[in-house]
């Protein structure tokens, strides 16, 4: 869903309409989403990893996530 929000925005912001109404709110959503794509990629990784490998197991998925989110924050 983002990638298409960030898709939509980038084609709205290309064809410059509505310069002082709605452009300016576009620019700074379409800014964010930009922002937002390296967290969203480690994220998936993480969980792309722990779910091949079944490093959780069947119970527990979301307090082993929050393990290794930990981790990878430097914590």
């Amino acid at each position: 869903m983002p990638i298409l929000a960030q898709l939509v925005l980038g084609v709205y912001l290309k064809l410059h309409i509505h310069q002082e109404t709605l452009r300016p709110y576009a620019v700074r959503v379409h800014g964010i989403l930009g922002r937002i794509w390296p967290i969203l990629g480690w994220v998936q990784g993480l969980f792309g990893v722990i779910v091949i490998r079944d490093l959780c197991g069947p119970n527990g998925a979301g307090q082993c996530a929050a393990h290794y989110i930990m981790v990878g924050f430097g914590h």
